[in-house]
């Protein structure tokens, strides 16, 4: 667990510099944004304020994930030293050895930047979600956990997926299909833990477990995913 505290600290340190930024800036992007729309240079103040609170939200989607994607680079060897125990305790069975960490990494950074671009564009659909009166906010809350959490999922999981030959991004998306109920509710949760303020620190190791967990328990549905 401490080893595994590490990572997470020095990516909070990061992040938390720049979600300040963002949270410092944001009624001034907000202003902008709804003069540019009304053609106001004086926009009503709450309009400012929902655009406002709109930004705030898609930072928070893509700090929860990109806090994940980094850490998991930074603590490579840590996380994958507690996911081999968990594998070891569920009798999982690598099919193929670990990457060297210079391939794992290139891989870990092509389908986190993928990853990232999604959450980009469901942090853009959420914002304009966010828009609409009263049901809003809570609408793209919804949408940012909901969505947020299977990405989640996805990043926890590749590891023990790849050691099972489960390479392509498409391949573990289908793997998790096969148990996208538990996915889900893992991802979720673990999404919600990482808004709690320095919950994603904390929970970073327990996180890995989890989803090393949830791989384990998609392998062994009535059929193995495609490698393809």
């Amino acid at each position: 667990m401490v080893l595994g505290l590490i990572p997470g600290a020095i990516t909070a340190a990061l992040l938390t510099g720049v979600f300040v930024a963002i949270a410092l800036w944001a009624r001034t992007w907000a202003s902008d944004i709804a003069s540019a729309i009304t053609g106001d240079d004086t926009p009503n103040a709450l309009l400012v304020a929902l655009f406002a609170i709109a930004i705030i939200g898609g930072g928070v989607v893509l700090a929860v994930y990109t806090f994940t994607t980094i850490t998991l680079l930074i603590g490579q060897p840590f996380f994958e030293r507690i996911s081999d125990i968990v594998s070891d305790t569920e009798g999982f069975t690598p099919v193929r050895e670990a990457d060297p960490w210079w391939r794992s990494t290139l891989r870990g950074i092509r389908d986190g930047l993928r990853l990232l671009l999604w959450g980009a564009a469901m942090g853009t659909g959420a914002f304009v979600v966010g828009l609409i009166p009263v049901v809003g906010t809570a609408a793209g809350l919804a949408v940012n956990v909901l969505f947020g959490g299977y990405l989640l999922a996805l990043e926890l999981t590749a590891y023990t997926l790849t050691r099972a030959g489960v390479v392509r991004l498409r391949a573990r998306r289908a793997a998790l299909a096969a148990r996208r109920s538990r996915a889900l509710g893992f991802g979720v949760a673990a999404y919600v833990v990482c808004l709690i303020p320095l919950g994603a620190v904390a929970s970073m190791p327990a996180l890995v477990a989890g989803g090393t967990l949830l791989a384990c328990h998609c392998l062994t549905g009535s059929a193995r995913p495609a490698t393809a």
